[in-house]
């Protein structure tokens, strides 16, 4: 469950799973990016689940697993969550958030799909967001 309000800036989530729940709440300046992350080794039916990343490096799944998207249901929810943010639709941002958490497989697999690059220039950009990232943490 998420529930956003533009007029206070916030952002409020609640995850549960099984007997499990997470929850939390956020303001619009404390996200950093919000992207459909797709499962790793998913040669079919992309499987994705919504993700939010802080401003801290923190990831915040907002489901618990991953989701078949043949209809990209989820990608375009990722999308309306950027617009209301007031965040534009760049990939590099949310590939970004996913270097600084570590997880350069999926920023590669993401700009990939999200800018229809191949996988040499994928890793180019990757490579050199990471870079920066590196001296920046210095």
């Amino acid at each position: 469950r998420v529930v956003v309000d533009p007029a206070r800036r916030s952002f409020v989530w609640r995850r549960r799973f099984a007997f499990r729940t997470r929850s939390g709440s956020l303001t619009f300046d404390d996200i950093r990016a919000v992207y459909a992350e797709r499962s790793i080794g998913d040669s079919r039916v992309p499987s994705r689940r919504l993700v939010i990343c802080t401003r801290n490096g923190e990831t915040i799944p907002l489901t618990a697993g991953y989701r078949p998207d043949a209809d990209q249901v989820i990608l375009r929810a990722s999308e309306q969550m950027r617009a209301v943010l007031g965040q534009h639709p760049a990939s590099g941002d949310a590939a970004k958030a996913m270097v600084m958490a570590g997880r350069i497989m999926e920023a590669i697999a993401f700009l990939r799909e999200s800018e229809g690059l191949s996988l040499i220039d994928a890793k180019r950009r990757i490579d050199a967001l990471h870079g920066s990232e590196s001296r920046s943490n210095r």
